[in-house]
């Protein structure tokens, strides 16, 4: 007779400590792969995004171009302390859709402009995903572009060299002209705008779209992250050269992985490495031959 055989033990399976740290490392190897990875995959949708941002910018100056006798658009107007309009005022009406409101420019240059400090004024396309940079003031109205400043003569900066006055193709300055009556020569004031006005000055010297000789060369507008650059508001809304991206303090590898977008005159995006040059030159200015 067969004898019953004896129940098997049921020992309930578990990890060992060993197999525990070797799952808990594999994970930890695993997620410092895949999160960079993901995080540069957002970072390059964010790059390419902020490239829409520059396309429409551009569309819209032109469109301003086309209204204004190919005039292309004032980096800033100051033609009195405290009133001041930014190149983001005068394509406010082609970005946004709505006609330019100029009382919200004459009160004191403090306020927010045109973008305001709310969501439903604020223009989108006026701020790069990637900036992080904190504003103190007008936390809704970021501004991230920026237009080469054109030294305009400005006696402050350089001293009498009217190499760059009047506007014109061998300007050696950049494209945006940066008219701020404080420190210009009077004598190139045109006297046809009072400079005690509250009315935006109509007939000072411009520069024009056919003193690019070199579209494909010449930057119109590119990045630059700063604490005080707010929609509509004096203040960093110019950039003189590739030092002038970031503030001090910025963390230059948090945003495009230190890069930068620069819109050239013809319309397309490239993005490059800063140019480190202390001096502007090559594509920051309208000379076609500097």
């Amino acid at each position: 007779m067969k004898m019953p055989l004896a129940p098997r033990s049921r020992r309930k399976s578990a990890f060992t400590l060993i197999e525990l740290l070797v799952a808990i490392a594999v994970i930890a190897v695993l997620a410092a792969i895949i999160i960079p990875a993901v995080s540069n995959a957002k970072e390059k949708v964010r790059i390419t995004q902020c490239a829409s941002n520059l396309h429409q910018i551009h569309t819209a100056t032109l469109a301003y171009m086309g209204n204004n006798d190919n005039k292309i658009p004032f980096a800033m107007l100051r033609w009195r302390p405290g009133t001041a309009i930014t190149w983001d005022d005068l394509l406010y009406a082609y970005l946004d859709g709505a006609p330019a409101r100029y009382e919200n420019l004459v009160l004191s240059e403090p306020q927010a402009g045109q973008g305001r400090n709310d969501a439903d004024h604020r223009i989108k396309v006026l701020k790069c995903p990637s900036d992080r940079v904190r504003r103190a003031d007008y936390p809704q109205s970021i501004r991230s572009y920026a237009m080469p400043r054109h030294s305009m003569g400005a006696r402050i900066f350089w001293s009498g060299n009217q190499v760059n006055w009047p506007p014109g193709p061998a300007n050696q300055t950049g494209i945006g002209l940066y008219w701020n009556v404080v420190n210009a020569w009077p004598s190139w004031w045109n006297d046809r705008d009072a400079c005690d006005s509250l009315e935006p000055p109509r007939h000072q010297p411009a520069v024009f779209e056919n003193m690019i000789l070199q579209p494909v060369n010449t930057i119109l507008f590119t990045e630059r992250f700063s604490s005080d650059a707010h929609q509509g508001r004096f203040g960093s809304q110019a950039i003189i050269n590739g030092n002038g991206h970031w503030e001090p303090g910025v963390n230059r590898r948090s945003i495009h992985f230190g890069k930068i977008n620069y819109l050239l005159f013809d319309g397309h995006v490239e993005f490059l490495d800063p140019d480190p040059a202390a001096e502007q030159g090559g594509a920051w200015t309208i000379d076609a031959t500097d």
